[in-house]
């Protein structure tokens, strides 16, 4: 009896030192506060000019923040009418001690982002994983006030390593809230 209940006591011990947080060294998602909340806005892309909203909210518990973004361009210069819509998931990785993010969209795209925050903490740059045969992607969002922010982003092709060109580029600011 004993001996089953100091294998029991073992047990419970190395399960609640497993289940305790992890440390503090790892960076926090804070230095992403300012992108929190519901946007709307407008720019230009290869599709033309349109409008959109996004949306960035902290999920499972605090430990990460996902990203909904829908955006619309209509009809022109004898396009039609397209709409995008993706979904990212930003995320602190144990294993680079990082922040990171996980990326698809309604175009088949999937792409893993290394996140760097500026020194000043008003420009967050998501920096897609570069390959040997696939673009590689670079989106930024950058404060531009309480409530405003630009988002750009660019691509660089296989075979033109840190050569980036835009691809989309635009304005947004916080929708209001209802109370």
């Amino acid at each position: 009896m004993k001996r089953s209940l100091s294998v029991l006591v073992l047990f419970v011990t190395a399960t609640g030192a497993w289940a305790r947080p992890q440390s503090t060294d790892a960076p926090s998602l804070k230095a992403l506060q300012f992108l929190e909340g519901k946007w709307v806005g407008e720019g230009s892309s290869e599709a033309g000019h349109g409008g959109g909203f996004a949306s960035f909210e902290k999920d499972l518990q605090g430990k990460a923040i996902v990203r909904r973004n829908h955006a619309e361009y209509p009809a022109a210069q004898g396009r039609p009418a397209y709409v995008h819509d993706d979904l990212m998931i930003v995320y602190v990785d144990p294993g680079s001690k990082g922040i990171r993010a996980f990326y698809t969209d309604n175009e088949g795209h999937v792409i893993h982002y290394t996140v760097h925050v500026s020194a000043d903490g008003n420009t967050v740059t998501f920096l897609g994983d570069s390959g040997p045969a696939a673009a590689q992607y670079r989106l930024s969002y950058t404060r531009l006030g309480e409530d405003k922010m630009s988002i750009l982003l660019e691509a660089a092709q296989p075979n033109e390593a840190g050569h980036f060109a835009k691809i989309v580029e635009g304005r947004m600011r916080k929708a209001a809230t209802a109370n």
